[in-house]
């Protein structure tokens, strides 16, 4: 009777523990959506932001998952909308009604991400967007639409402060532009606001600035000889670069170089196309000098907390690159996705949703990003606390100037850029 007894506690413990770990494995994944473009001109950069996405997914999955949600992993489910809005439009769709994910991220395009984050709204998805910069994007009264970056009028607006800066601290004055974007909405935007700008400059007193030329270039350009030749009649003292794609970048700088052009000031940039971790290499020395956006810069690491360095190699080894301020700017979209998912302790949209709403981020990882040092979101959905820096490019690197928090002390700008036959080898 006895041995019958323990017979069956032993079979009920062992029903029991069977039971436990068939709970534990049944851990479903939290599978999100991630749309950019893998493929088209600006491929290059979508590869690079699907691997800041995944290096962070990854990091998350390996310390344990979603704590909340049981230790649940992250599942990255990709789609290519190859810069086109209506392709991004119907991947969204397909992502949320075939693949079942619970949130999307996107789409560094922002004409995508305009029609993608439609259709999230629709669904009642929450979209973190990842990179792209129009402020329509949260404009237009949207619940599940978050971006936890910079819109493009405030990059511009920031751009514009450092010209106008530098001129007054180096006594070399901006006083005639160029600006120079591809044909797509996401440069047309920000071009749009240069002009903008400028007027409002001009009218407040701050600034005595002509607009010498103002004209788009195709996206993906095959030839940039008739667009240096007019630069050149223009003379304009700083050219304003917008682009996403860095074949359109790297094919200016080299016929810039060809044609042995430089702008009496130097050449500032806005777009992923010159912080694209493969410009500089594609352009070399022919990309020395120019001023870009950035948000992060590999000698702030001498002054930020030990994980900064810890994720930098870590980065570094799994990717064979260099880590931008453009991939930092990647890691806190991705983890603000993620704070809000462990925040929520649901899959839910709604509840997913008001949890990524309530964030109050002040420290850690996310904030990687050196320019930023909160974020927290309005009710359109718009971080008002992220801001962007200035980097110029110097001997194969992007060295941070301004503002002046963050730039590097031992660094010293060299405005105006030198012309070509004054040029060294840098």
């Amino acid at each position: 009777m006895k041995r019958g007894v323990l017979i069956g506690i032993s079979v009920l413990t062992l029903l029991l523990l069977l039971t436990s770990a068939t709970v534990t494995f049944a851990v479903e994944p939290v599978k999100v959506g991630v749309i950019l473009p893998l493929s088209g001109p600006a491929a290059t950069t979508g590869q690079y932001i699907r691997e800041g996405i995944e290096f962070i997914v990854d990091r998350v999955n390996a310390d344990g998952g979603i704590k909340s949600l049981g230790g649940a992993k992250i599942v990255l489910v990709m789609a290519d909308s190859r810069g086109q809005p209506e392709v991004g439009m119907s991947e969204a769709e397909r992502l949320i009604l075939h693949e079942k994910v619970v949130a999307l991220m996107g789409c560094y395009n922002s004409g995508v991400t305009m029609t993608a984050t439609t259709v999230a709204e629709k669904y009642g998805i929450p979209f973190v967007v990842a990179i792209a910069s129009s402020d329509q994007i949260t404009q237009r009264g949207y619940k599940f639409t978050f971006r936890p970056h910079g819109t493009a009028s405030a990059d511009q607006q920031i751009l514009l402060n450092f010209l106008l800066d530098m001129g007054n601290r180096l006594q070399r004055k901006v006083q005639t532009m160029a600006i120079v974007f591809d044909s797509s909405e996401g440069a047309q935007i920000p071009a749009e606001f240069w002009r903008q700008f400028i007027k409002e400059a001009n009218e407040k007193k701050a600034a005595n600035l002509k607009v010498v030329y103002d004209e788009a270039f195709p996206f993906g350009a095959t030839d940039f000889n008739p667009v240096v030749l007019k630069l050149r009649n223009a003379k304009p003292d700083v050219i304003v670069l917008i682009s996403s794609a860095v074949t359109d970048a790297t094919l200016l700088a080299k016929t810039m170089a060809m044609q042995r052009f430089a702008p009496n000031i130097g050449v500032i940039s806005y777009g992923g196309a010159t912080l694209d971790p493969t410009f500089i290499a594609s352009a070399g020395r022919n990309a020395a000098y120019w001023f870009t956006i950035q948000g992060w810069t590999k000698d702030l690491l001498k002054s930020q907390p030990k994980w900064a360095t810890e994720m930098y190699e870590g980065y570094k080894k799994k990717y064979g690159k260099e880590l931008t301020g453009d991939v930092c700017k990647v890691f806190l979209d991705t983890y603000t996705l993620v704070y809000g998912l462990e925040k929520a302790g649901s899959t839910n949209g709604k509840k997913l949703r008001d949890a990524i709403a309530s964030l109050d981020v002040k420290e850690g990882r996310a904030l990687l990003v050196a320019t930023t040092r909160r974020v927290q979101f309005g009710p359109d959905g718009q971080n008002p606390h992220y801001e962007s820096g200035v980097a110029q490019i110097l001997n194969g690197e992007y060295n941070m100037i301004w503002p002046d928090h963050v730039k590097i002390p031992t660094y010293k700008i060299v405005w105006p850029a030198p012309q070509w036959r004054d040029r060294q080898d840098r």
